[in-house]
């Protein structure tokens, strides 16, 4: 929030005055309008309309020429002084016929430019050791990133992946050879998928779990690095529960924080647990399920162990209610993750068989899937209403794919059809196309969720918002191709 040294507002009926008299000293006082007349004959009025201008004026021009303060919600963050630029014309970027990358946000933990001193870029701002170079994909998680260049092959890099405290430095190739089109990250885990084979591979996020001769080879600021010996680091390819129908591969994939979304090219959607918190919340879609017995000479063709993990809002519907009276129970969060081959196996989400599914996300700890005729299904936690199933849904989470109704933001008799999903942590947005009674048509943003930080676009910062709401400067706005 900026907040500026002057604040003139002049009304139908009262007119602000700022008195700039004294050192330091800034009045605000109202008065009303008189009728009397001055000695020199003038009207007063007229006399506080003119100073009240020559004041704004004054007010106006020390507040662009002055220094202003953000005030920032995070009480850790420092005041940071700005100064108004003497050139607000916005950056033009030169055509030089080359490729370049723009990064911002948090760099924290070194995902954005490894080995800058920066905690956070503030504005775009160019990776210039990227210059020129193609990347299929590009994905970043809190303390871990990764990317697939124009072969395909993984890199890696950040805080996680080198161990904390330890120096960052740039990507690493961790994979290659695999024809990789996409990454997702979670927590603890990188899915790559092989949009060409149809294959998804699954990697450790971190360098010190996988053998250190692997990842000494070929960083990303050199040539060499690109064109250096091919990795063999740890991966494991998924297998699936049960067979795909001919010709049937997997097309997409999306990351929760413990768990992952694949969708096939027949329109089936099968998930993944990473972790034993996968399905705290129901986000898995299943409670059932078999992993590896991971003590076996040979775990591959060993007897799987059956598991099930039940959603913490069936099991105990009271926790959050009454979380301190819990006692001599660990939570699951606290189970030690074994390596990348907890889980290898993809099972399919039983409640959407049959069900022709074009676009399936993972949020944080939710799921969603949006079908052929433009229906959203979700699922999973739903603390912050980011499943969108209404401002009267107040259940902690939703375990069956439940749909969500989009059309309560438009007049009786719409028809609304959503043409995509986007997810972000407790946060989701649909994109609508909305045909009114009146044959009218329009393109909307809608987005419900943790609306904390400002990330609803709304202009409100709620913390919880069930109800999909309009994102007004970004909604009917369309692009004629």
């Amino acid at each position: 929030m900026i907040r500026s040294r002057f604040s003139v507002v002049a009304r139908a009926r009262s007119v602000h005055i700022v008195d700039i008299s004294g050192a330091g000293k800034r009045r605000i006082g109202t008065t009303a309008h008189s009728a009397v007349t001055s000695s020199s004959g003038i009207p007063r009025s007229r006399l506080l309309v003119t100073g009240t201008a020559l004041a704004a004026a004054t007010a106006t021009l020390y507040a662009l020429n002055s220094t202003q303060i953000i005030h920032n919600d995070d009480p850790e963050a420092a005041s940071v002084p700005i100064t108004g630029p003497t050139n607000t014309a916005p950056l033009k970027l030169e055509d030089d016929g080359k490729l370049h990358t723009y990064v911002w946000g948090s760099n924290k933990y070194n995902t954005l430019v490894p080995g800058s001193s920066k905690d956070s870029i503030r504005t775009p701002e160019e990776v210039l050791p990227w210059t020129g170079v193609a990347l299929r994909d590009l994905a970043f998680h809190e303390k871990h990133a990764a990317c697939v260049d124009a072969t395909g092959d993984v890199y890696q890099w950040g805080d996680a992946y080198y161990g904390e405290g330890k120096s960052s430095g740039g990507p690493q190739r961790t994979l290659s050879g695999k024809n990789i089109s996409q990454v997702a990250l979670s927590a603890t885990r990188v899915f790559a998928l092989s949009e060409k084979t149809g294959k998804v591979y699954i990697l450790a996020q971190a360098a010190g779990d996988r053998n250190q001769d692997d990842t000494a080879r070929g960083s990303w600021w050199s040539l060499g690095g690109w064109l250096g010996d091919d990795s063999s680091a740890d991966y494991l390819e998924l297998k699936v529960d049960g067979k795909l129908k001919r010709g049937e591969k997997f097309s997409s994939i999306s990351a929760g924080r413990d768990h992952l979304i694949a969708l096939t090219s027949q329109g089936r959607t099968f998930a993944l647990p990473a972790t034993l918190s996968a399905n705290t919340y129901g986000q898995l879609g299943f409670r059932k399920f078999t992993l590896p017995d991971i003590t076996a000479e040979n775990p591959s063709v060993a007897p799987r162990i059956p598991i099930e993990l039940t959603p913490r809002a069936l099991e105990d519907p009271h926790a959050l209610a009454t979380p301190f009276v819990r006692t001599g129970k660990a939570s699951p969060s606290t189970h030690v993750d074994p390596g990348i081959g907890f889980c290898d196996m993809l099972f399919e989400v039983p409640s959407l068989r049959g069900l022709k599914v074009v676009q399936a996300l993972a949020g944080d700890r939710c799921s969603y899937v949006r079908t052929q005729e433009g229906r959203v299904l979700a699922w999973g936690a739903n603390l912050f209403g980011q499943l969108g199933l209404g401002a009267t849904a107040v259940a902690e989470a939703v375990t069956i794919p439940t749909e969500v109704i989009l059309s309560r933001n438009y007049s009786s008799g719409s028809s609304v059809r959503c043409t995509g999903i986007a997810t972000g942590g407790d946060l989701a947005y649909f994109m609508v196309d909305v045909i009114s009674p009146g044959n009218n048509s329009s393109a909307d943003v809608l987005a419900c969720g943790m609306g904390q930080w400002g990330g609803l676009g709304n202009g409100q910062f709620l913390q919880a918002q069930g109800a999909p709401v309009k994102v007004k400067s970004v909604s009917g706005i369309t692009e004629c191709k």
